[in-house]
């Protein structure tokens, strides 16, 4: 095996770019100054196979970089990457390039195992399963420490080469299941996603504060009706402050799960927490206001000016992080901030735009996608006629089950006010709690071997 450390142009450089020109695939590893790339640089780029490895100081070659980035770029070699985003926002915002085409061997892992996690994600995990080898990922924290231009040790060099030695094995194996369970599609699918979220991420999202500002002030003011409400419950047997508020703490579990039973009496007499699923199992006024409560304290708490800490000082843009198949359900999901759960009132979305006169913000989305794939499974006789007339289903089923007619605005043309269009969303959350009964009923005793 061969592993070269490159800082320097000369016949090391030279045979290390013919090497890498020549292969149809090639392990990818970088090592940063941090882990957040609109901050942060790289400082090493290590890249081969399981038997030639080479280390690229960055710093060292900054002018000279250009034929590594043109093997980088080359989309006729297939990189692969364990946690490849994280390297292809570095790439791409520090050098300029992508790095297309990806194969990411925890995105595979984590195809395969969804649902099943016998072990972690990380590499060390993934090479422990499959290669047996344990490795010292302690090194990794010292590069934290470094500034772009710092000398490696020959421990942190090594490091960086160690990682590109196993990709490919990694590789090969997962391969081997993938195939066996017919997931070719869903993991080309999933790999080419994952330069589409790299760029979503560094492009981040423009939020006017000052719309957004003025939601939390419209929230604060819906608190206080709630509260209000709230008080007529609780004051007659709490009393009120000195600023005219109910003395009980709505925050409060600790008081408020004995104030409810005293209240609402028989009714909650089971009652043993105060948590939203609890509560909607009690009929009583009481619950509905607090739950209103809730829902417009969480606007100020969730969704006030604290939300715009995440505002990125330098891009003034939100960079949420967008992960592909960390649900259980294999759905997208978003945090730091989470812009997946953004209220739906009209002032809370209008405050997202595309922060230039010149671009425009559209919205595209599948027709019940998950609905129809479990319609294809089940076999649904009305659920496949529907989709096939392009029917809404929500609407009709919700319709069948309520008695009531329930149709969108726009139906039957543009000048459609629809009927009940209010009752649309509780009949769509019951199909998609449906659906994931249905689900569960469709699976086979066991999806997929344990894979040791």
């Amino acid at each position: 095996m061969t592993r070269k450390f490159i800082n320097t142009l000369g016949e090391d450089y030279d045979n290390a770019i013919k090497f890498l020109s020549s292969a149809m695939i090639l392990a990818v590893d970088t090592e940063t100054t941090g882990v957040e790339p609109l901050s942060n640089n790289i400082l090493l780029i290590s890249i081969g196979n399981a038997d030639n490895q080479y280390v690229f100081d960055v710093a060292r070659l900054e002018e000279h970089l250009q034929p590594l980035l043109n093997i980088l770029s080359n989309k006729l070699i297939t990189k692969i990457l364990h946690n490849a985003k994280f390297d292809y926002k570095f790439i791409k915002r520090v050098l300029g390039v992508s790095t297309e085409p990806l194969f990411d061997t925890m995105i595979a892992e984590m195809l395969l195992l969804k649902g099943r996690k016998v072990q972690g994600f990380a590499l060390d995990d993934v090479a422990d399963k499959y290669l047996g080898i344990k490795m010292n990922k302690d090194i990794r924290k010292t590069f934290g420490d470094m500034l772009y231009g710092d000398t490696f040790t020959d421990d942190q060099i090594f490091y960086s080469g160690e990682d590109v030695t196993y990709l490919h094995r990694i590789r090969e194996e997962q391969l081997k299941f993938i195939r066996k369970h017919g997931l070719e599609i869903v993991a080309r699918i999933e790999m080419d996603v994952i330069p589409a979220i790299g760029d979503m991420e560094l492009a981040g999202m423009f939020i006017d504060r000052t719309k957004w500002l003025k939601a939390e002030e419209d929230a604060k003011v819906l608190r206080t009706v709630a509260q209000k409400k709230l008080d007529a419950y609780f004051s007659p047997s709490y009393g009120l402050d000195m600023f005219g508020n109910c003395t009980l703490n709505y925050n409060s579990p600790k008081q408020l799960l004995p104030a409810l039973k005293a209240i609402i009496g028989d009714k909650a007499k089971g009652l043993a927490s105060t948590n939203e699923a609890a509560l909607k199992e009690i009929d009583h006024p009481i619950i509905e206001a607090l739950l209103d409560y809730r829902d417009k304290q969480k606007r100020i708490s969730t969704y006030g000016s604290s939300f715009l800490d995440d505002v990125n000082p330098t891009t003034g843009r939100i960079h949420s992080e967008f992960s592909q198949l960390y649900t259980d359900t294999g759905r997208f999901s978003s945090s730091t901030p989470n812009l997946q759960n953004i209220p739906r009132e009209k002032v809370y979305r209008e405050a997202f735009t595309a922060g230039d006169d010149n671009y425009r913000i559209i919205t595209v989305d599948y027709s019940g996608m998950e609905l129809r794939i479990l319609a294809d499974l089940s076999r649904d006789p009305i659920w496949i006629e529907c989709f096939e007339r392009g029917g809404d289903l929500h609407c009709e089923e919700g319709t069948r089950i309520s008695g009531t007619v329930i149709r969108r605005k726009g139906t039957n043309g543009p000048d459609d006010p629809g009927e009940n269009p209010h009752l649309r969303q509780p009949y769509k959350s019951l199909n998609f709690g449906v659906g994931l009964t249905i689900h569960d009923q469709l699976k086979p005793a066991q999806l997929l071997e344990t894979l040791t």
